[in-house]
């Protein structure tokens, strides 16, 4: 469900009008919470709550990150090259499987997630990048 989608009480559409981009993060902060309340009072299980509370969090303690890490965070994406920090990569898909941290904020991150394709189960495995606190690069391969 998208928040312009949400039917549940209380929840109404969003549109950009030109806000200032101080204002657009407020908005943005505020939609979230608002759909935020939405799923949750639609019946959503707990686990996908549990991640939106999260994303919400980081939002709301990050008024100025870039708009494009906000969008990724909200709409459980990876952005390389946009300033993507780790907080942000936790927020956005939780903790990761594996870290490796090479120091000077340098690291390393696996996450494993499931897929099935054509009837056969395979696992992703996304190899994060991370250079001084920065998503620089995002590996996939596929494992059976």
């Amino acid at each position: 469900m998208r928040p312009s989608d949400a039917s549940a009480p209380g929840c109404s559409e969003f549109t950009d009008n030109g806000l200032s981009a101080l204002g657009r993060r407020a908005a943005t902060a505020v939609l979230a919470a608002g759909f935020v309340a939405c799923v949750m009072s639609s019946g959503c299980g707990g686990d996908r709550a549990g991640r939106l509370e999260r994303q919400m969090a980081w939002v709301s303690t990050h008024p100025r990150a870039p708009r494009p890490v906000v969008k990724a965070v909200l709409g459980k994406k990876l952005q390389e090259g946009v300033g993507m920090t780790t907080d942000a990569v936790v927020a956005s898909w939780g903790d990761p499987d594996e870290r490796l941290d090479l120091g000077g904020g340098d690291a390393r991150w696996v996450y494993r997630k499931g897929q099935t394709r054509n009837a056969t189960r395979v696992t992703i495995e996304y190899t994060l990048i991370f250079n001084r606190g920065y998503l620089t690069k995002v590996l996939q391969s596929d494992r059976r």
